[in-house]
């Protein structure tokens, strides 16, 4: 199954994995920690593990709100994701599946930098 994976100082990269056993097994695996999803767009959910987001020093990327100040953009954190992260997509059961690459296009689309990831839009 097609993914994207962000791993702390290292580019983006859509990594072809091969699931043997338990899916939440691999995805914990891969963030190396226990690991909970936030939908992200559509079908395609984001997974870190919550447990280290007290912990500032493994900081990854923001999930950003953006605003227009004055005729400009701008991009204010409203998450951060601290640890490793996988993008995946869902089924109709909520059940992680491989990315589209729709999906793909789409999530790497929204990363303003490595650091910024716009999420969410003011009005």
């Amino acid at each position: 199954m097609k993914v994207i994976v962000a791993e702390i100082e290292k580019e983006l990269e859509v990594k072809e994995i091969e699931i043997m056993g338990n899916i939440y097994d691999a995805l914990d695996e891969i963030a190396e920690g226990n690991v909970e999803s936030i939908t992200i767009w559509n079908d395609v959910v984001l997974w870190f593990d919550m447990d280290l987001q007290s912990d500032g020093s493994a900081f990854n990327f923001h999930l950003t709100e953006k605003s227009r100040i004055r005729n400009q953009d701008e991009y204010e954190p409203k998450v951060s994701v601290i640890g490793n992260a996988i993008f995946t997509g869902t089924d109709e059961d909520g059940e992680p599946v491989g990315l589209t690459e729709d999906e793909i296009k789409a999530v790497m689309s929204n990363f303003i930098d490595r650091k910024t990831y716009h999420q969410f839009t003011r009005i």
